[in-house]
């Protein structure tokens, strides 16, 4: 039964307040004891559930690698060329020096090599700082000469390993096994890198670090392997790689070299790319012919 009864508010006046019988209001409890109860273990279950599905039996842990002594050093080294800009040149230098001079001055042999290997490794993986690198590298040398000597040997080495190392990926289809998409993604990064060390060294040269002579024979081996390519099956690929790493050479280099004898007789050999026919080459593709176009018309331009 509900009871009524009668309650005076000053400001609303009269009103009737009912009252549920004692068996209502203990079935409303029991009835939310059990509605809080399920939903306390559904929530518990759904969490569990949840649980189980996202973690992996094999699922390890990432362990952030703690580096101290030399390795914290070089770890820094890395940071900071990676962080490097035209805004924080001048800070970053600073606090680079700061590093050399610390492993330089333990006088470690092996720890000042693996230093320079990992400098000039981050001074040449990127086209975009290429530039800024170089002046590093440049006023680096300045106050470090001997020290850094062995960095300029480096980089060589590595240029001409990479440029006698390029692969054809003509006739492999990258989705047809994760082991060949991931021998594609690596072709891929590698042939970056060669772009980007090539642009590295235009610039290194107009720092006086790398000798002319040195930037003429690279090009001239590429267009040597150009012609080569060309009239060989499957290495279309081949021949794309080559004309890229020939346009980011002759277009960056051309206001440096362009008054040596030599130059012209590379220029030559573009043209006559210019000229060939898609159809008579076995490799030659028209995205290089073209690019070969660009090259001339770059000479246009002011």
């Amino acid at each position: 039964m509900i009871m009524e009864s009668h309650l005076q508010c000053s400001e609303l006046g009269t009103y009737k307040l009912k009252v549920l019988d004692q068996y209502v209001i203990d079935s409303l409890k029991e009835m939310y004891a059990k509605c809080s109860n399920d939903h306390h273990i559904n929530k518990n279950k759904r969490f569990r559930n949840k649980r189980h599905e996202v973690i992996d039996p094999n699922f390890k842990a990432t362990v952030m690698k703690k580096y101290e002594g030399f390795e914290k050093t070089l770890a820094a080294i890395r940071i900071n060329l990676q962080k490097l800009t035209e805004n924080n040149f001048d800070k970053l230098k600073i606090e680079l020096q700061e590093y050399i001079t610390q492993i330089i001055t333990s006088d470690v042999k092996e720890e000042v090599y693996r230093m320079c290997e990992t400098i000039i490794s981050e001074f040449s993986k990127s086209q975009s700082f290429s530039n800024i690198m170089a002046k590093l590298y440049s006023e680096l040398l300045s106050s470090y000469n001997d020290e850094l000597s062995d960095m300029l040997n480096i980089f060589i080495k590595s240029y001409d390993d990479i440029i006698t190392n390029i692969k054809s990926s003509d006739g492999i289809d990258h989705q047809a096994s994760q082991e060949a998409y991931d021998e594609f993604c690596a072709n891929n990064d590698k042939n970056r890198l060669r772009q980007s060390m090539g642009l590295f060294m235009i610039n290194i040269m107009r720092y006086n670090i790398i000798e002319k002579d040195y930037v003429l024979n690279i090009i001239n081996y590429f267009q040597d392997m150009l012609f080569k390519a060309l009239y060989e099956k499957e290495k279309k690929s081949v021949v794309d790689e080559l004309t890229e790493n020939i346009y980011i050479l002759i277009v960056n280099s051309k206001n440096d070299l362009k008054d040596l004898k030599e130059w012209d007789n590379i220029i030559e050999k573009v043209n006559t790319i210019t000229k060939l026919s898609v159809k008579d080459c076995l490799s030659l593709t028209s995205r290089s012919k073209f690019k070969h176009m660009d090259i001339l018309d770059s000479f246009k331009q002011k």
